[in-house]
């Protein structure tokens, strides 16, 4: 579950902008995420907007009556999406034994 503010120019295919900015975060620590992304499934989920905390409108709980699309905030030229995605992180916790292999080992490394 993450959200992301892109730009007009991403409006034609916002799933594969995700996918792509998710790319870039595949083997790196993310704090926002906890850990180290170590791969990510193809499906990228646009979920549906939340209410606006001000809104003055009712709608008892509903988010917009369930539409999948972006909001616009204040004046910034960003378009702000939530979505959903599957992928596999590596977050040990202190304390955890991790068991592996040593499958190559160099001079240097």
């Amino acid at each position: 579950l993450g959200s992301v503010a892109l730009l007009p120019s991403s409006l034609p295919n916002v799933p594969k902008t995700i996918k792509s900015l998710l790319h870039s975060l595949l083997l790196m620590y993310d704090a926002n995420m906890g850990g180290v992304l170590l791969s990510l499934d193809d499906g990228i989920k646009l979920l549906p907007l939340r209410p606006r905390p001000n809104s003055s409108r009712s709608n008892n709980g509903n988010n917009s009556n369930g539409l999948v699309g972006g909001r616009i905030v204040d004046d910034l030229p960003y378009v702000h999406y939530r979505f959903q995605f599957q992928g596999l992180l590596f977050c040990p916790n202190v304390g955890m034994k991790l068991k592996g292999q040593v499958i190559e080992c160099t001079p240097t490394f």
